[in-house]
């Protein structure tokens, strides 16, 4: 699970403007501007980006902005409110071998969070209440609303300095309604809730022992509950290797568009589930060089996949799949102004579903010039399967991307980016083939 929470100013006021051009048309120019002040915070943001796209009919228009607010009750006490909306215009091109005209989406997303955390010495946590909405606009007639609105209570204790105790509590509530106004199809309202509690444990014995457990209940109003442990143990062999070993089980319930909505509802969905065990081994034999790498073993049961293709579409569980793979990781830093960072990725499944690469690489070479920042990145995906029944294959491709970026002044600087440096031809989805070389240049300004 993934937490991204909004930054807090530094003391004092501060501003920052980006903004670049590139190939195709393509802006993005954002500006973000926050200040604390005594016992209070205050921070907004906002942000335009904008392509014409590399075929017809494929242009894409956003704008977005956030708004917070805090203030420090006592030494222990803080709250803060979180406001963010954002719009865009997506244009659809079709497939190369049947392109589209007229094709768009239209969606407006906001919402907001109110959170009260507590720190002390020996505990810390939060209380939030949050809620988001959204529309969608379809060029074929189709509109929705949607509504998320939900509480939640984290806490944790340090019962001693080797022993820490967590727990909390979430609800949540959410649906929509959709239609067609060219089709007259009403797809009806939908409404689902969630609550769920859970624990967690950390401890460390000894100095190169740590152990942790978790226990989460979950409980769906349409698929009832369920209890997810997990449990991971890591031991610090010597002062530069360690090993760690995991299990956890995990799950994810359809959602209301998989169940209700165009363009494969399938109310008969059951929730997808799985175990999974990994051991980690890391290594840090040096000051400028670190490594680790794991390996794991997920059992994958009612995978929910998309056969045929639309207007024949169905949404249906798959059954299970073992998936058995291989994940690591290199940093080095052979020079004070030289870093290297590289991560592969390897999978071997018995249902392994469309668009997933088997192997994966990833690379980056970074260099202070003292007078520019230069940056050499790139990944390299293996072949993947363009369907569920694996009758035809999306090819290989390798990507670089070089960026430098030259300081101009202590709180200004401008820089140049080129993707897909060695103008590979290549695509992600079927039909949607990848823009070649391309570029783009901005500044950065900071006050």
């Amino acid at each position: 699970a993934i937490e991204i929470k909004p930054s807090r100013p530094r003391e004092g006021r501060h501003t920052q403007v980006t903004a670049s051009f590139g190939s195709y048309g393509t802006g993005q120019h954002r500006f973000s501007h926050g200040a604390k002040l005594g016992r209070g915070f205050y921070s907004f943001t906002g942000g335009i980006s904008h392509t014409r796209g590399e075929r017809a009919n494929a242009a894409f228009h956003s704008q977005d902005g956030t708004l917070a607010l805090g203030y420090e009750i006592s030494p222990v006490w803080k709250a803060s409110l979180q406001g963010r909306y954002g719009h865009f215009n997506v244009e659809d091109p079709g497939p190369e071998n049947a392109p589209l005209a007229g094709a768009y989406a239209r969606v407006g997303r906001g919402g907001f969070s109110f959170d009260l955390d507590n720190a002390t010495s020996r505990a810390w946590g939060y209380a939030r209440l949050f809620s988001s909405l959204g529309h969608h606009m379809l060029w074929d007639g189709f509109r929705s609303v949607d509504h998320t609105t939900g509480a939640r209570l984290h806490q944790n204790v340090a019962l001693t300095p080797r022993l820490t105790v967590d727990g909390g509590t979430d609800v949540t509530r959410y649906g929509g309604r959709a239609n067609n106004l060219a089709t007259l199809v009403d797809f009806g309202e939908h409404d689902l809730g969630e609550a769920a509690g859970f624990s967690r444990t950390s401890w460390t014995p000894v100095d190169r022992l740590r152990l942790n457990a978790g226990l989460r209940y979950h409980h769906n109003s349409l698929y009832g509950g369920i209890t997810v442990p997990e449990l991971g143990a890591s031991y610090r062999m010597t002062d530069k290797y360690s090993l760690s070993v995991a299990v956890a089980r995990g799950f994810r319930n359809p959602t209301i568009r998989e169940l209700y909505l165009f363009p494969a509802p399938n109310p008969a969905l059951r929730p997808e589930h799985l175990w999974n065990y990994q051991v980690t081994v890391h290594t840090r034999p040096g000051a400028g060089f670190s490594a680790w790498a794991t390996g794991y073993y997920t059992d994958l049961s009612d995978l929910i996949v998309a056969t045929g293709r639309f207007p024949n579409l169905r949404l249906a569980n798959a059954g299970r799949s073992l998936h058995r793979g291989l994940e690591a990781n290199v940093r080095w830093q052979p020079l004070r102004r030289f870093s290297f960072n590289s991560g592969y990725a390897y999978l071997r499944a018995t249902n392994l579903g469309p668009y997933i690469p088997q192997r994966k690489l990833n690379y980056s070479l970074g260099w202070n010039a003292g007078r520019a920042y230069v940056h050499f990145g790139g990944m390299t995906v293996g072949r993947r399967w363009a369907d569920m029944r694996r009758t035809s294959q999306l090819g290989a491709y390798t990507l670089a991307t070089l960026k430098c970026t030259i300081p101009v002044k202590r709180d200004f600087s401008v820089f140049v980016m080129v993707d897909n440096l060695f103008n590979r031809r290549y695509a992600v989805v079927t039909g949607y083939p990848m823009p070649g070389i391309n570029a783009m240049g901005g500044i950065d300004i900071r006050f």
